[in-house]
């Protein structure tokens, strides 16, 4: 490809609003010109963020069932972009990431990619590269820090991050979209397995990087903790039918189950949930195991959207960085909001303390990196350290350079 491809970004919501307008807020500093955005959500969700500035720019349908393979393929077909990409709506893009994404897929050879993802902090790894097996377990592995390829091999694919991964449009179509059967859980990781079964090449990028909230939903609360694993259970049961052999199928369930019952006791003895809601959960995740296995696959139409409807993007220009002592935070802050109307900034706001260091996107448009200026911002780096605010500020923008140009 030597013109920079078109891409659909597909996001799929459901019951969560407020994270979805944030979401779309945050597009707008994605430098990428030819990207078109295409919502699917709840009618409810819909209506709450129908006065977006940015809305009129985008296609939208509605999905009321909790399906996100569903969801997807409703997408897909108003898709009209070379390219489609995935983030949730609790999510937040690095300006960069579509741009670093879709390099890979100048090699004909490649049929997906997936980046890395941040957690909460914006700062830490929530998941970076992992493979998939034919049985459903997950094992990460380490690549370089440039794009790499990979292909199947004994077994494994690479397992592409649902909210952080782009496909050829033509072959999620020839492949027949996203099996309706996985409502939620794994319906990344056979869409993979299903790429390189057909012997495409997957690309790890890890300079195309999301930020991903991991907001409560109906089937987790804010800090994680399951609420229910139907959907877990379900999912993989459809899985280990589509990809594992008969016989392995009762020993990869009782490994999924033994992991998920670990998770619920620790939240136990963090107090989170009582010992009855692990029994509970457990028998949940029993019956979505037994839905699973006499799920029936649907038929799916998949079309192709007719117009490619451009979303209004900044154009591409060097950062705006804007550093401030905490106590200047109020006109530091307004100060940010302004210049973010038409550039893509980065506010570094610090106070004198050894607070643990947080990076996210605010309402108003521009990043906030918040903390101390003695504490921590990387894992690796001591609780406390003595440091001038000017060396701090030197520091954290030059870690932060690596995915952004400052200007």
């Amino acid at each position: 490809m030597n013109k920079q491809p078109s891409i659909s970004l597909i996001i799929v919501s459901h019951g969560r609003p407020t994270h979805l307008s944030l979401a779309l807020t945050s597009l707008k500093y994605i430098e990428y010109q030819e990207l078109e955005v295409i919502i699917i959500a709840d009618p409810e969700s819909l209506k709450k963020i129908s006065d977006h500035p940015d809305i009129d720019h985008v296609k939208t349908a509605t999905c009321t069932e909790q399906n996100i393979a569903r969801a997807r393929n409703t997408g897909l077909s108003l898709a009209a972009g070379e390219l489609v990409a995935f983030i949730d709506d609790d999510a937040i893009p690095e300006p960069s990431w579509l741009a670093r994404l879709v390099r890979p897929f100048r090699n004909d050879a490649v049929a997906a990619a997936t980046g890395f993802v941040r957690g909460r902090n914006g700062i830490s790894y929530q998941w970076r590269a992992e493979t998939i097996s034919l049985t459903g377990l997950t094992k990460s592995i380490r690549v370089p820090g440039k794009p790499s390829l990979h292909e199947m091999h004994s077994g494994q694919a690479v397992k592409p991050i649902g909210t952080n991964c782009a496909y050829r449009a033509s072959t999620l179509r020839e492949l027949g979209g996203f099996d309706t059967r996985f409502h939620y859980f794994l319906d990344d990781a056979d869409m993979g397995m299903r790429v390189a079964k057909a012997g495409h090449e997957t690309a790890v990028v890890p300079g195309a990087e999301v930020f991903h909230d991991f907001a409560a939903s109906n089937r987790r609360r804010a800090d994680r903790t399951p609420t229910t694993l139907f959907d877990i259970g379900a999912s993989l049961a459809v899985f280990l039918r589509k990809h594992a052999r008969v016989s392995e199928h009762v020993e990869a369930i009782r490994r999924e189950r033994l992991y998920q019952r670990r998770r619920l006791v620790r939240a136990m003895v963090a107090g989170s949930i009582t010992p009855d809601l692990v029994a509970w959960r457990l028998r949940s995740f029993d019956k979505g195991v037994r839905e699973g296995q006499k799920r029936e696959i649907e038929g799916t139409e998949i079309g192709v959207g007719e117009t490619f409807l451009r979303f209004p993007t900044l154009p591409p220009a060097p950062h705006k960085l804007i550093a401030a002592r905490r106590f200047r935070g109020p006109s530091a802050r307004a100060r940010a909001a302004r210049a973010a109307k038409t550039k893509r900034v980065t506010l570094l706001l610090f106070s004198p303390t050894s607070f643990y260091h947080r990076l996210r996107f605010t309402p108003d448009g521009y990043w906030l990196q918040s903390g101390g200026v003695f504490g921590k911002s990387v894992r690796s780096q001591p609780k406390f350290r003595l440091i001038s605010f000017a060396n701090r500020v030197a520091e954290e923008t030059k870690r932060l350079s690596r995915l952004r140009k400052f200007g």
